[in-house]
């Protein structure tokens, strides 16, 4: 991960956790160009139970693997499939360039509930902007 959010995170006292799913392989999004540390990486399962109790999750360029629809609406084409219930958290930052669709092709109902804000933008713009909002804190 990122130094710079790491050492906020840990001025803050906060625990970061980044959500890996092993059906997806390329829904780990990481702030830099580099992978995250493997060893603070969280299998889906591991995540999803945490996720009520965390007060915030930043989504960057996700779509499919964070569509409750997976769970919630047996027309969907990618209904089954395991996802990160990231609407389960108090807040939900989406950095996405727009609403479009992801793989499947299925619009995300994630991005209409109430605990989601949408960050629309380049991810690396939309992230240096989170961490300067974060020194202002």
């Amino acid at each position: 991960g990122s130094p710079e959010v790491a050492s906020l995170q840990l001025a803050a006292a906060a625990r970061m956790e980044i959500g890996a799913s092993t059906s997806v392989p390329t829904s780990v999004a990481t702030i830099t160009d580099r992978r995250p540390p493997y060893d603070i990486v969280l299998e889906r399962d591991e995540i999803n139970g945490d996720l009520p109790g965390t007060d915030a999750v930043i989504v960057i360029g996700a779509n499919d693997i964070v569509n409750p629809g997976a769970e919630d609406d047996p027309s969907s084409p990618i209904y089954g499939m395991p996802v990160l219930q990231v609407w389960k958290s108090k807040l939900v930052v989406v950095n996405k360039r727009s609403r479009a669709a992801g793989y499947a092709g299925v619009d995300n109902p994630l991005f209409y509930k109430p605990v989601t804000r949408m960050l629309f933008g380049d991810a690396k713009d939309a992230v240096e902007k989170v961490v300067s909002a974060l020194r202002a804190v």
